[in-house]
């Protein structure tokens, strides 16, 4: 009984499998059949649009060729320093007896900083002008006696090798008293003072830094490939975005001969004049360094230009066809790339709808840009925001008919 029952459910299974078998190709067939037919509907649809498209041409819009100014321009960063930046130190060790000025003070050039204790040096001072009158007399009476007969002339030489020794040391002695007393080599502003009445210090020692900010410099790391188009006088444009832009002129002042050994880029100083003292040292800005100038160059769009195996070229349109012309181009201006051969003034340019443009294909043009990029250039803006701007406003799909 019980190998009846196992034998009944093995064929209630293969009885189920046979039928999923059938329903699964029957499936399939209908499946393929209506895949068939859709694939034969789209076809007829591609090639009765096709026909059209033959028929009555592919829409683009267009712009005339005009030439331009081109400004090539290098936008780097640079590093604000001060134009002075003095450290000054001691030029004789001693006590300090007083300081005049307190960080943060203005300083004029030739005003006095600091004094030393020069007790010992006065009186040095007056040891050797004692000695000093004291050779002088001695000098003046051998001459005399010189004169007389009296003296030789050896004693005569010795008089005055005597009198010069006491006036070197009359005149070492004041140096030592004047260097007792320290002035500021230019005029700025005491950004550190590292010593306090009653300190000692040691000769040589920096005590006091003075930075000039009235004007500035800004350095920038000029590439290798750039350096050349850089010299004395040229104008720069700058600006400080330390939470509120402002903008800045300047004029280069010097251009590095030998580049830094670490960064192998050319150091370029600007300066600026810095009156309201807007600029401090250590700000980043960023400077607008101009290369060259076109004054009548022609541009286009960068996605204006199609990519080819063999170069680069552009659609024009002539007398309703579209013809494909190979370019050579040279520098890139934000969205603009300089064509240096192949477009002349006066050409109508292709701008949107040349992607799948063929040379020798029949247009239509649905807009001409012209006027457009007109007033784009009057108003300062990029021509290539003139292309993309109609698009996003007025999609060529918009006017299929």
């Amino acid at each position: 009984m019980k190998r009846k029952r196992l034998w009944i459910e093995r064929v209630i299974i293969y009885l189920l499998a046979c039928a999923a078998c059938v329903a699964l190709y029957f499936g399939a067939q209908v499946y393929a059949r209506k895949s068939q037919e859709r694939l034969s509907r789209t076809r007829q649809e591609a090639l009765a649009e096709s026909g059209r498209e033959q028929k009555e041409g592919a829409l683009v819009k267009v712009c005339a060729v005009f030439p331009q100014r081109l400004v090539d321009a290098l936008v780097l960063p640079g590093t604000v320093e001060p134009y002075q930046d003095i450290s000054l130190a001691a030029k004789m060790g001693g006590a300090v007896e007083w300081i005049g000025p307190k960080e943060g003070d203005r300083v004029e050039k030739g005003q006095e900083m600091l004094r030393l204790d020069v007790a010992e040096i006065r009186a040095r001072l007056k040891k050797a002008e004692t000695a000093h009158e004291l050779a002088d007399l001695r000098y003046r009476r051998i001459r005399e006696l010189k004169d007389q007969g009296v003296a030789t002339a050896e004693q005569l030489d010795s008089a005055d090798a005597a009198l010069k020794t006491s006036r070197a040391d009359l005149q070492e002695a004041m140096v030592y008293l004047e260097n007792g007393t320290l002035y500021a080599p230019e005029s700025g502003i005491l950004d550190r003072r590292d010593v306090d009445p009653g300190e000692h210090i040691d000769t040589g020692k920096p005590i006091f830094r003075i930075v000039d900010i009235d004007k500035v410099k800004v350095v920038f790391p000029i590439p290798e490939k750039d350096i050349q188009y850089f010299q004395r006088g040229q104008k720069v444009r700058i600006t400080a975005s330390n939470g509120v832009t402002r903008k800045f002129e300047g004029e280069i002042e010097f251009v590095a001969l030998a580049a830094d050994l670490l960064s192998r880029t050319y150091p370029l100083h600007v300066a600026i004049d810095n009156s309201g003292h807007d600029l401090r040292p250590g700000m980043i800005v960023r400077g607008n360094l101009v290369r060259r100038e076109v004054p009548d160059g022609i541009a286009v769009p960068f996605f204006c230009i199609v990519e080819r195996e063999d170069g680069k070229s552009v659609f024009l349109i002539e007398n309703g066809i579209a013809v494909e012309r190979p370019i050579e181009y040279g520098i890139f201006i934000g969205g603009m790339v300089e064509i240096v051969k192949g477009l002349s003034a006066g050409e109508m340019l292709v701008l949107v709808g040349q992607r799948n443009l063929v040379s020798g294909e029949k247009v239509i043009i649905a807009e001409d840009l012209t006027a457009a990029a007109t007033a784009y250039l009057a108003s300062g803006r990029d021509l290539s925001r003139l292309a993309l701007d109609s698009l996003s406003s007025d999609k060529l799909s918009d006017k299929m008919p």
